[in-house]
């Protein structure tokens, strides 16, 4: 996979080694792209939320990394025009992470997700396990 996606420059970053790659480049102009639809792997540290009327914890990285580093947060749209095309949109969602109140920033790109899983729901993978955990009593 890392070689595939690789190819035209895309380089993967383990979540275990993230912060070292943004504190060795925040002086180097970058893009990066967190996968938001994934299952964290611990509830207790997740943001809590409802997504497709369930009960959902969510990844809170894409914001937690936006607010340490001030860095911008757009969310990406990957439509399919025809078989073998496909073409991407970006859509602001805060230019000043570090003003939006706690949990701003990954409620709205949750509804974002929402509303294109909603509108497009054949593109979502629906196999893996979203919600296989509860929310703890404290959340």
């Amino acid at each position: 996979m890392r070689k595939t996606r690789g190819k035209y420059g895309l380089e993967m970053i383990s979540t275990k080694k993230i912060k070292r790659y943004l504190d060795d480049n925040t002086n180097v102009l970058t893009a990066t792209i967190f996968a938001i639809d994934q299952s964290p792997s611990n509830p207790n540290s997740a943001y809590w939320t409802t997504f497709l009327s369930q009960d959902t914890a969510v990844l809170f990285g894409t914001e937690k990394y936006a607010k340490d580093y001030n860095h911008v947060v757009v969310y990406g749209r990957i439509n399919k025009e025809k078989r073998g095309h496909y073409s991407f949109e970006f859509f602001d969602v805060t230019e000043n992470p570090q003003e939006t109140a706690y949990g701003e920033i990954t409620e709205k790109t949750t509804r974002m997700l929402e509303t294109d899983i909603y509108e497009h729901p054949e593109f979502w993978l629906w196999s893996h396990r979203r919600w296989k955990h509860k929310r703890p009593s404290d959340k």
